[in-house]
């Protein structure tokens, strides 16, 4: 799709390529900004508005606008792996986490290197108690962009807690 974003993007390629074998931190969130940036990115300028009001709304707390929005923005461009994406992570802030868990389907089958629909899955998983479920998605993110310092953590936190329950 050339210049114009999603996850079908070019660009993406040596994106993930670099992300995979930073060397630093610093070097591995310039990547991943680029890579955001262009997963946010729709060929539709409607799609970006959604986009853009329903972030707003979602930054905002305003969760019933964000939902609404995104469900527009899904039916608008089902092919857009962020909109299912921000979908999710709204139903995941208002406790829907089967719905949330459904989205993240749609985000990974359109980009199945979403390292933040991994990340959400693993949050989910953790919620709900399902630690070995937690750890593989937490895993899967890391194989992408080993520099995620809050799914490090979470993983060790993971690991204690099945220590925990194995003694």
């Amino acid at each position: 799709m050339g210049a114009w974003g999603d996850q079908r993007d070019q660009r993406l390629i040596p994106a993930f390529a670099q992300l995979a074998k930073a060397s630093s931190p610093q070097t591995a969130s310039v990547l991943e900004s680029r890579i955001w940036k262009i997963w946010l990115e729709h060929p539709k300028p409607r799609v970006n508005e959604m986009m853009r009001w329903g972030v707003k709304a979602m930054n905002t707390q305003d969760y019933p606008t964000a939902l609404k929005l995104f469900d527009a923005m899904v039916e608008a461009a089902p092919e857009f792996s962020e909109g299912w994406n921000k979908r999710a992570t709204v139903r995941f802030l208002v406790g829907d986490y089967e719905g949330s868990i459904k989205d993240i389907g749609k985000t990974l089958a359109l980009e199945p290197r979403h390292f933040g629909a991994l990340s959400g899955l693993g949050m989910i998983h953790t919620n709900q108690e399902r630690w070995f479920a937690a750890m593989a998605a937490f895993e899967q993110a890391l194989r992408i962009h080993p520099h995620l310092v809050g799914v490090r953590h979470a993983i060790i936190k993971l690991q204690q807690q099945l220590r925990k329950e194995s003694t």
